[in-house]
């Protein structure tokens, strides 16, 4: 456990063997850093030290049950754990992997103030807002979650997450997933956060791999499309998983996903 500059006691862990760089890793909305143990596994024996924490009120962390309140709370909360990384991994390179909503989260913090790293991984990573017909409700729920953060709104179906059964059954019966009904201030913070990256996707300087499933229903693959169109990182690239579904790193092709992830930071590590 850490504490945070607001005093929110966050759990991290890691998975090492004689590293010649270093992955900080951030998971998604209601699930937690221990769902990534395979993919550490599989960076370990590439020679990477992999380094996750639960996000505040995920997991074994403090924190209402699956409510972020600002992305500033994530954001500040990574930053600080990227430092305690840089601590026990000194002179190493260093990468940050974001999924989902944590991508969201490396996005936002890649752009507003960005992290001295090597470079950026997002996964099925929330990074464009909702445009036409969804702009209304968008901006209702934003001012809900405002008003009442702990709000219950909608809750995620695990079916869309993974085409394996047994990733799915695992995800519903994990005690430290959150299956309850998404806070409304988490909804609110979500879609602000998003707004913020989409309007400013060209400010995104970092090397980055962008990895999405074409049949994610959870995130629309349009945001990762547009991320590597705009950013004005010189070194990018976008890999799109024909039938893939949200987790590309817990569907029946992750190693080949994880693979593919694992050359990328290979010609990256200095």
């Amino acid at each position: 456990m850490f504490e945070t500059a607001d005093g929110v006691q966050l759990f991290e862990q890691s998975w090492r063997s004689s590293p010649r760089a270093a992955v900080a890793l951030v998971h998604g909305y209601a699930e937690h850093s221990g769902r990534y143990e395979y993919v550490a596994e599989r960076l370990v024996a590439r020679g990477y030290a992999v380094h996750a924490l639960d996000l505040r009120g995920h997991g074994r962390s403090e924190g209402h049950r699956a409510l972020m309140r600002h992305i500033d709370d994530a954001t500040g909360d990574v930053a600080a754990f990227l430092d305690r990384v840089r601590e026990r991994e000194p002179g190493l390179p260093l990468f940050l992997l974001g999924h989902s909503m944590g991508g969201g989260v490396v996005a936002h913090l890649c752009i507003k103030d960005p992290p001295i790293v090597d470079g950026v991984v997002l996964s099925g990573a929330v990074l464009r807002s909702g445009r036409g017909v969804h702009r209304v409700g968008q901006e209702i729920f934003s001012l809900l979650g405002r008003l009442f953060p702990r709000l219950p709104t909608g809750k995620l179906g695990s079916e869309v997450i993974s085409r394996s059964p047994d990733i799915v059954y695992r995800y519903d019966n994990d005690p430290l997933v959150f299956r309850g009904r998404m806070p409304a201030g988490t909804l609110s913070a979500i879609i602000r956060a998003a707004k913020y990256i989409d309007g400013h996707m060209e400010e995104f300087q970092l090397p980055v791999l962008i990895i999405h499933g074409s049949e994610d229903a959870l995130v629309e693959p349009i945001g990762s499309e547009e991320l590597h169109e705009r950013a004005g990182a010189t070194d990018k690239t976008l890999k799109v998983y024909d039938g893939l579904f949200h987790e590309v790193l817990n569907e029946p092709e992750r190693d080949r996903v994880i693979d593919d992830v694992g050359r990328w930071l290979d010609a990256r590590r200095r």
